[in-house]
């Protein structure tokens, strides 16, 4: 599935509050909104993301089909060879995710959907493009024409990778990223508008970047740390309170958004940690060393100091605990364990597994908290470390051998959650599908960019 973070509480998009809340000790740096290119709340980002519900599936251009289907049913079709036969254009152009990052003069190549429409008649005024995945976005029709959207299907000059939608995925970048749908086998056209995979959760309609139109209902709401714990030496975790919380599903996230005292804002996406029906709820935030925000929250915010936040957000990489009867099977790479120990202090009831990758013994979030968990007869941890590891212990990468021993077998049909690194998850996720467990009990959150 593409790229996007349900939510829960009303407006076509976050709210200021009613008053603006300066940051007591955050000196913004400037970044990308002091570029006129770059929409309110973003920041620029020299990688790539990649941000995905699901594992990146396998799509063969031997067998790949585009195809678009009209209101009464009649189909236009085109294998791979027909398509990449057909006019082809070189598109320069900015991207703008929902998850607050922005990339410039990114470079494209691919058909235009002026020219996959041009003999299709129809009267239909919205579509619906569907991925290989299963995935959906919905658009209005006429946002595809007029040289404003483009089946892509080579990035920088290379074929496009599958972690970002190859062998071809729609490109709408005049809109949040969310609606150009990865892996992209067809488009429906439809004469009322019908919600796409994120719009049903709680995404905006529509998806305008310069409008902030990310969400249909949150607001932004102010704040209050009330208290903080170091975790590890690059981590720690914030205890926050924000009247009128709304409950949360583990494994969603919040926006959070610094203001300086010249009007700066930055805005980053970060996990909750900590299980619902709690009065405050908690962030644990790894200081990224070149970061604007993760500096702030994991360095210098103190107990009554405020800030903004909108949330909760997520709908792909949750678990509700009121319906679970399936063993979890959680695997962590590095702070990607920050949304997983939210299930796990949710969880009473089922059987868990927690993999844990991390560079060092030192570098284990929530380290005291595990090993008295694992106490527990519900909770079982395993650790893979990359660069030291204890006396007797090798120094590993979570690999198939991993998989074997420590996860529950494929026949006892575990929900699995894996969060971390792109690499780290792409790489797990394969792991898993090799192993035998199906890619739809899979759910994946990846950070960080690639080249």
């Amino acid at each position: 599935m593409t790229e996007g973070p349900a939510l829960t509480s009303a407006g076509s998009a976050p709210h200021a509050p009613a008053t603006q809340v300066v940051t007591r000790g955050f000196t913004g740096r400037g970044g990308g909104t002091l570029n006129p290119r770059v929409p309110p709340g973003q920041y620029l980002e020299r990688g790539f993301p990649v941000l995905s519900v699901g594992p990146t599936p396998v799509v063969r251009t031997g067998t790949w089909r585009f195809t678009i289907t009209t209101e009464t049913g009649a189909e236009h079709g085109w294998d791979w060879g027909q398509f990449t036969s057909l006019p082809a254009e070189d598109v320069t152009t900015d991207l703008h995710c929902v998850t607050n990052w922005s990339k410039l003069d990114t470079k494209w190549r691919g058909a235009s959907l002026d020219t996959l429409l041009r003999d299709v008649e129809t009267s239909a005024t919205y579509v619906l493009a569907e991925g290989a995945d299963g995935y959906t976005s919905n658009l209005p029709l006429a946002d595809l024409r007029g040289g404003r959207a483009w089946l892509a299907y080579s990035y920088d000059g290379r074929p496009l990778s599958p972690e970002h939608g190859g062998p071809a995925r729609l490109l709408v970048p005049h809109l949040y990223l969310w609606k150009s749908a990865k892996w992209i086998t067809g488009l429906r056209l439809l004469r009322a508008e019908e919600q796409g995979f994120w719009e049903s959760l709680g995404y905006h309609d529509y998806g305008d970047p310069w409008l902030e139109q990310r969400y249909r209902y949150l607001s932004w709401q102010v704040a209050t740390v009330a208290a903080v714990r170091a975790e590890t030496a690059t981590a720690r975790t914030l205890v926050l309170d924000v009247p009128g919380w709304p409950d949360h599903l583990p494994g969603q996230h919040i926006d959070v958004r610094l203001r300086d005292e010249q009007g700066y804002t930055a805005q980053r996406s970060y996990s909750i940690a900590s299980a619902p029906e709690e009065a405050r709820f908690e962030l644990t935030v790894q200081r990224i060393a070149d970061g604007e925000v993760s500096p702030y929250l994991a360095e210098t915010a103190r107990p009554g100091d405020q800030f903004e936040i909108c949330g909760p957000i997520g709908g792909g990489f949750t678990w509700d605990a009121d319906d679970a009867g399936a063993p979890l099977l959680l695997i962590a790479g590095g702070s990607g364990v920050v949304p997983l120990m939210s299930i796990i202090r949710a969880n009473a009831k089922v059987p868990a597994r927690l993999i844990y990758s991390a560079r060092t013994p030192a570098d284990v979030i929530y380290a005291d908290e595990l090993a008295e968990r694992s106490a527990d007869s519900l909770l079982d941890v395993t650790y893979r470390f990359t660069r030291s590891a204890p006396p007797g212990t090798a120094v590993a990468r979570v690999n198939a051998g991993t998989i074997a021993e420590s996860a529950f077998p494929p026949e006892d049909r575990p929900e699995i959650f894996i969060c971390g690194p792109v690499a780290f998850v792409e790489s797990v996720a394969s792991l898993l599908i090799d192993a035998g467990y199906p890619a739809a009990s899979i759910k994946t959150e990846r950070f960080g960019p690639t080249s």
